[in-house]
């Protein structure tokens, strides 16, 4: 018995098959065939409160968050739409006025987008941070400069996929980085949200409320946000001594 399993082992190790990725592999979603009768059909159960009839465009967000990149703070959008990453020329140059210096050649020059075609400049690497209380966490990453650009980092599939980065839609909205980190949410900034910078001088004890909280489900993402920066801001209204 001892020397099949030893077999087995010495197969695997042979074929340098990756165990993770076997296990990932058998639990992939389910494949539609395009053909048969559709059964147990479930309505999908709504995460917030339904918006008015033909309004649904207006209350999406963009999944911006914050990043810190050169010592100081940036826009950073997650976009699984965007094959690759991309970055403003003028944006760039607010945190890195030289980048010029450390640009690499492309090896594609043709890059299109929403808004047509975009003009690349080059390639540059560099290291982003996402900040979290618990722990930030880094990585490296490339983006190609483009002169036609919004004001703020794109990270696209290319290095969201590499990273293991997982955007969540549920009651707030957020994201994880990678198999360690799942226990960490990193937040989804909207308008009025709490900095960056004033989340990592917030008292610990006030982020686990936060996040131990059962908020009122009818609540939008919108609103759970200014009801938790109203708290933060009148923590001392909420709670007094060693509570706050």
């Amino acid at each position: 018995m001892e020397e099949g399993i030893t077999d087995v082992i010495e197969t695997i190790n042979d074929s340098q098959l990756d165990i993770s990725e076997l296990m990932a592999e058998a639990n992939l979603p389910a494949e539609a065939t395009g053909s048969g009768r559709l059964e147990h059909i479930t309505d999908a159960r709504l995460m917030c409160s339904k918006p008015v009839r033909g309004t649904a465009h207006t209350i999406g967000s963009h999944c911006l968050t914050n990043i810190i990149f050169n010592k100081e703070e940036a826009l950073l959008l997650l976009d699984t739409g965007a094959s690759c990453s991309i970055v403003g020329e003028k944006y760039l140059e607010k945190f890195q006025p030289r980048y010029k210096d450390q640009l690499m050649p492309l090896k594609f020059t043709s890059f299109r987008g929403c808004g047509g075609k975009l003009n690349p400049i080059g390639i540059i690497e560099t290291n982003i941070i996402f900040p979290h209380i618990k722990g930030s966490v880094r990585i490296q990453c490339e983006f190609v400069v483009m002169k036609e650009a919004p004001q703020y980092f794109i990270l696209g599939s290319d290095f969201l996929t590499l990273y293991g980065i997982d955007i969540v839609n549920s009651r707030e909205k957020y994201f994880t980085i990678g198999n360690d980190n799942k226990s960490k949410k990193f937040p989804i900034i909207k308008k009025n949200h709490i900095t960056v910078v004033e989340k990592l001088q917030m008292p610990e004890k006030l982020q686990e409320a936060f996040s131990e909280s059962n908020l009122n489900r009818n609540l939008d993402n919108s609103q759970v946000e200014d009801l938790k920066n109203v708290i933060s801001k009148n923590k001392k209204a909420f709670a007094f001594g060693e509570r706050m």
